[in-house]
């Protein structure tokens, strides 16, 4: 079927038929003839089944309005009238992906399953959500999803999902950086406005305006269809011909035009914590557009030019800009997400007193670089780099072809021109020769034709102005409201909370397609883990297709070092690679690394012991990714980085600091995984010691030793000179391997000295207080309650999996999500017995802990009012089996092998899910009540009182 151009089938007509040599398979271009819906379907054999309908969707304001129906296109339709489908679909479906996301000018809707049933089971709730959705109809929706007003205790206040979605995004100092600089460079055009919504303007938006939106943009005539792998095709074709059929074609769409070229000046403010210094933190952005989606290769160009100049502190105008003191951290980059890319420089930390000198000792330096000439080996190794990065598509792997599609297609283009990349690099390559790099940098820095300047200042003070202004605008429209209008709106927001506190309707769940348990496999997916025997060692192998790529990671036992040396010594490891050798200076070592290898990263993690929680085994881990052809010469690069690395210190100092800056930038974010680790800390001793490499007490470190480096800096080099002459020798040495064909490893232990063996396991218990809380400069927050499992109430992990999923779907999404307005909220219980519960970008992590002091009675209330869990369980085994990409399923197989996991301990577990009963989530209720009585817990906000009122223990982060 569909193999002739011109064939018809129930009125797609296919028009081309194409292969290419990147890909297996080929992509067929079809039309639904009455609506001109295009159709591109990518059929190369894929066990995961894609599909993806996406709009051209081009925002007007700063409403957010496409996020809004983003969100509220999947919460009910006509067919399937639920409250939630979405989180049905999570419920009861096998899906690998399902998702929805905004971008600057389209809404895209993809989904994803190895099953066939289940492929087509969650395209019909999708179609039916797009193009019949209850939104249009009931208010309720958007208020949930959009906005409201509502009244508490402690007053009036605006709620709902993406606003507080936004107040969370717009917290990042990058993101408000990044927004300005849109509405710089693309005055009055769709691209100068927050496609997600800025806080400020969602409140601005009205039902009535999100109901003519949706109508004048969610057509058929405005959508394109992409599938991927082995799509049972007619069954697919009948169920999108059913819909489209019901439409008539239509061209009255606004079309993104090319934006104008401008010239701009501007100055905002940035959110800095409390407490730290102003001074010397201001931001110089200078931004300019410089090529379009039908110039491919100049935008891959650019970003090739970008890396080259920029990244890493050697790099030709990095270390220009350091060394003249006119910023702490310096970068270009290019945004390539939308039709009109553009370049971004940034410099860090200015000198307020500096910030005119920029962009004329700027332009001084390309000069310099222009008339030294520019290192062609150089530029092909950053193209070897991109190019190595084409060869490693994420997962959904359709959902990225879909998207590289994208990036000619929404715009009138050949679907085919993005999915092939061969031509793109043999032209980059050309370019080198050409001198076209040198006219880019030209024209980057010598055309001031439509290149615009932001100088963001910081601002202790901002956060809390901005809450005052919400807080300011709430008042002002309560009080423009007589007493009529404000009844209604109390009235609203009970109605509101009255529609979040019933539960759908049985026929209506009915009417959701399910698949029965009867279509899960009894067996896990598995990825076996040879040990193989080497001399004095051992090495994992995993057997997986790779294209051509060998995935290898070194492990040298630190179980010899206290956890204040092992965070140290996680910090110095990430160092190497960015500091000169014994043969190659950064700049030739960096151009080394580039056109050696795909990745290599050096790391300190952590091993847990399944058998006693009280130890575990940290380790040095060297992770490299390579060409098979490469692997002798990656071996050399390891054994060079790790045995002759030079501490320069005063570009560690750099290095350091701007790691400092960088971390104090994004408190919000760090504060989540903070959270995490500091609730998890006391479960076992693998998490207490992972504190100490990437949570709260790294933070503290990384403080310390910014602000005491020269005291400090003597002990780094002591840590060093004892991992090089103690630790890295055979005894302490074991690998693993993720490729096609196994390459041998001795090399690898041939290069080391035997040296002294290290004990298996070190034993450590956390210090951490079990009551924390993180002040945090963001008007959303999150909350987390830790603890480990305990089966002796009378249910099996597997079980205890199950409940876990029913809690997050069930009680926590609508209470915390639904009701709270915030944007995610979770529970999970892992293999190894850690759970966790957390809130994120929460508008009331106080409330979310009340909620989660509840689960137990929750989960027997649920229990009481459901007559089946296969739902539950299907899901639950649908997350045990996510896709991955061959890197991730060689390194999981590696991890389980190394830490005790068998294919019988996961056929046990599946067994134990599936058998789920009543009874054993009962024996769980007892379980939660005393977990959430003993749990750890820490808040992530800027309302102290709360720490207060818990009786939190303020730590500064």
């Amino acid at each position: 079927m569909l193999d002739r151009i011109g064939e018809q089938y129930n009125g797609f007509t296919v028009q081309r038929i194409r292969q290419a040599s990147e890909w297996p398979g080929r992509l067929v271009e079809l039309i639904f003839e009455k609506t001109k819906t295009p159709l591109c379907w990518m059929d190369n054999g894929e066990d995961n089944r894609l599909f993806s309908i996406f709009f051209s969707t081009l925002p007007e304001d700063d409403t957010g309005v496409f996020h809004i129906l983003e969100h509220s296109l999947l919460s009910g339709s006509e067919k399937y009238p639920v409250k939630e489908p979405f989180v049905e679909l999570l419920k009861s479906s096998m899906n690998t992906f399902l998702n929805a996301i905004t971008f600057p000018d389209m809404t895209m809707f993809p989904v994803s399953s190895r099953n066939d049933r289940d492929f087509l089971n969650l395209v019909d709730v999708y179609l039916d959500g797009i193009f019949h959705p209850l939104v249009i109809k009931d208010t309720r929706i958007f208020h949930q999803e959009g906005w409201h007003l509502e009244e508490d205790e402690d007053g009036w206040k605006f709620n709902g999902v993406v606003f507080n979605e936004m107040k969370g995004s717009m917290s990042s100092v990058q993101r408000q950086l990044q927004e300005q600089l849109s509405k710089q460079l693309y005055p009055n055009h769709p691209y100068g406005y927050n496609s997600g919504g800025m806080p400020e303007a969602i409140v601005d938006l009205t039902d009535e305006q999100l109901v003519e939106t949706y109508h004048r943009f969610y057509h058929p005539s405005n959508a394109r269809v992409f599938l991927d792998g082995n799509i049972p095709i007619e069954k697919t074709l009948d169920l999108l011909g059913s819909v489209l059929e019901q439409y008539d074609y239509c061209d009255n769409f606004p079309v993104l035009e090319a934006p104008t070229a401008v010239i701009s000046y501007d100055e905002i403010e940035y959110s800095l914590p409390e407490g730290e210094q102003e001074e010397g933190k201001t931001i110089w952005l200078m931004a300019k557009r410089f090529s379009d989606w039908q110039h491919r290769t100049q935008t891959m160009a650019g970003n090739v030019l970008a890396a080259y100049l920029s990244s890493g502190n050697e790099s030709p105008l990095s270390r220009a800009m350091l060394s003249e003191g006119l910023c702490e951290e310096f970068s270009i980059s290019v945004d390539d997400d939308v039709a009109y890319p553009f370049m971004v420089v940034q410099a860090k930390n200015v000198p307020k007193e500096r910030v005119e000198d920029i962009p004329v000792f700027l332009r001084e330096q390309v000069r310099r670089v222009l008339e030294e000439g520019l290192d062609k080996e150089k530029l092909l190794s950053h193209i070897r780099r991109m190019e190595f990065s084409y060869l490693e598509t994420d997962e959904p792997q359709g959902l990225d072809r879909c998207l590289s599609a994208s990036s000619s297609w929404l715009y009138g283009g050949d679907p085919m021109e993005y999915l092939c990349y061969e031509a793109a690099f043999e032209e980059l390559r050309s370019m080198v020769e050409a001198g076209t790099f040198e006219q880019l940098l030209k024209d980057w820095f010598f055309d001031g034709d439509g290149a615009v300047t932001l100088i963001a200042k910081p601002s202790t003070k901002l956060e809390g102005k901005k809450e005052q202004l919400e807080q300011q605008e709430v008042q002002r429209r309560v009080a423009a409201m007589d007493d009529q209008e404000r009844a209604q709106v109390r009235e609203q927001a009970l109605a509101l909370e009255k529609w979040h506190d019933t539960p759908d309707s049985p026929e209506a769940l009915a009417s959701l397609p399910t698949l029965p348990l009867s279509e899960v496999q009894p067996d896990p997916a598995w990825v076996e883990s040879r040990l193989l025997p080497m001399e004095d060692t051992h090495c994992y192998v995993q057997s997986v297709d790779t294209r051509g790529i060998v995935y290898y990671s070194l492990y040298f036992r630190l179980t010899d070092y206290s956890v204040e040396e092992l965070g140290l010594l996680g910090r110095m490891a990430r160092l190497l690679g960015q500091l000169p050798t014994a043969h190659h200076d950064v700049p030739e070592l960096q151009k080394k690394i580039q056109g050696t290898v795909g990745r290599l990263d050096f790391t300190v993690e952590i091993l847990s012991n399944r058998k006693n929680k009280e130890v575990c085994t940290p380790v040095l881990v060297v992770r490299c990714a390579a060409l098979q052809e490469q692997f002798e010469a990656s071996r050399e690069l390891i054994e060079e980085i790790l045995f002759t690395s030079i501490l320069e210190k005063e570009k560690i100092r750099e290095i350091v600091h701007q790691i400092n800056e960088r971390l104090k930038r994004a408190l919000p974010q760090v504060a989540n995984g903070a959270g995490a680790a500091l609730v998890l800390s006391k479960t076992k001793a693998a998490n207490g010691v992972a504190d100490y490499t990437s949570g709260y007490h790294q933070m503290q470190m990384v403080h310390l030793l910014d602000d005491e480096f020269d005291e400090r800096f003597s002990e780094m080099e002591g840590l060093i000179e004892r991992l090089r002459t103690q630790t890295l020798c055979r005894s302490r040495f074991f690998c693993e391997q993720t490729c096609t064909s196994y390459l041998p490893m001795d090399a690898f232990a041939s290069m080391l000295p035997e040296g002294t063996p290290a004990p298996e396991t070190m034993t450590y218990t956390s210090t951490l207080p079990g009551k924390g809380f993180f002040e945090i400069p963001a008007r959303v927050g999150a909350a987390f309650m830790g603890g480990s499992l305990d089966e002796q109430y009378g249910f099996s992990k597997g079980s205890a999996r199950v409940a876990a999923n029913i809690l997050e779907l069930e009680y926590l999404w609508q209470t915390i999500r639904v009701a709270g307005g915030a944007y995610g909220a979770s529970f999970a219980v892992a293999r190894d017995g850690d759970v966790l519960a957390s809130s994120y970008r929460d508008p009331s992590p106080g409330n979310s802990l009340q909620v989660m002091r509840q689960m137990g009675e929750a989960l027997r209330q649920f229990l009481e009012q459901t007559d089946s869990l296969d739902s539950f369980i299907l899901s639950t085994i649908a997350a045990d089996e996510p896709l991955r990409t061959p890197w991730e399923k060689g390194m999981l197989a590696a991890r389980w092998a190394m830490t005790g996991w068998t294919k019988e301990d996961m056929i046990q577990e599946r067994k134990e899910v599936l058998a789920t009963s009543k009874e054993e989530l009962l024996h769980f209720c007892e379980y939660l009540d005393h977990f959430v009585q003993d749990a750890a817990i820490c808040v992530a906000s800027m309302d102290t009182e709360l720490a207060q009122r818990e009786g939190l223990e303020i730590l500064q982060l």
